[in-house]
């Protein structure tokens, strides 16, 4: 059976985006830390879109956790865009909310 996620890396001068939509779970990270990986490759600061992500759980937030170290360690950025629901509902949780910038969506960002 094939996870439930899909992730898609573009970029919106000057930010790379890496959108999933779907679920973050054990066996759909590796997906979401590869689509990290090639945004961080690609040079500059990161937006992660999980607007349609329903569920994601503590291995997700280990990959945001590790994408934003590299960032970091390069003088580069990550963004979160969220909406109302379980995933800013664990980023509360986990007090991680005012950790990230968060966002609406990729427009509130962008130019």
């Amino acid at each position: 059976m094939r996870p439930n996620i899909t992730v898609e890396v573009s970029r919106r001068e000057p930010w790379a985006v890496v959108t999933a939509r779907g679920e973050i779970d054990l066996a759909t990270v590796p997906d979401v830390e590869q689509g990290l990986a090639e945004a961080i490759d690609s040079g500059g600061d990161v937006i992660l879109d999980l607007s349609e992500v329903g569920f994601m759980d503590s291995t997700g937030l280990r990959a945001i956790l590790a994408a934003e170290k590299r960032l970091a360690a390069d003088g580069h950025r990550l963004a979160l865009v969220v909406t109302d629901g379980p995933v800013h509902r664990l980023l509360e949780v986990t007090a991680l909310e005012s950790h990230f910038p968060l966002f609406d969506s990729v427009d509130a960002i962008t130019p």
